[in-house]
């Protein structure tokens, strides 16, 4: 069986609570084959469900950081709530959608790295 990162996190998180595959898909809110199906990376998952999953088990810290992670690789797309967000906010999450797949690898780690560390400014060159 061919499993995803977010698959192998789900199954240890699942396996630290001495869970099966069906309680944790009960827990959620979702079928135990939907869940198999994201687990083996068959299906992206929802953002309900990522959701249901962090809250359920309380996932906090670096638990919380890694589920991120690894839920992040396995989205096609991704949906920003912006309510309530300024202009300037909105601004900036539109040119960076626009401008990301133009960004050279070293950019995009440099830019990760400050946005990580709270702002810390780091040079960024874009073409």
């Amino acid at each position: 069986m061919k499993t995803t990162e977010l698959g192998r996190f789900l199954r240890i998180l699942r396996l630290n609570n001495a869970e099966i595959m069906k309680t944790m898909a009960e827990k959620v809110n979702i079928s135990a084959a939907y869940l198999s199906s994201v687990e083996l990376g068959k299906k992206a998952p929802s953002s309900k469900m990522l959701k249901n999953i962090e809250i359920s088990y309380g996932l906090q810290g670096d638990e919380l950081e890694q589920f991120h992670t690894v839920a992040a690789k396995s989205l096609d797309s991704l949906n920003i709530d912006l309510k309530g967000s300024s202009e300037e906010d909105k601004k900036l999450a539109m040119v960076f959608a626009r401008k990301m797949q133009d960004l050279n690898d070293s950019d995009k780690e440099k830019l990760t790295r400050m946005l990580e560390k709270g702002g810390q400014r780091e040079s960024i060159t874009c073409d």
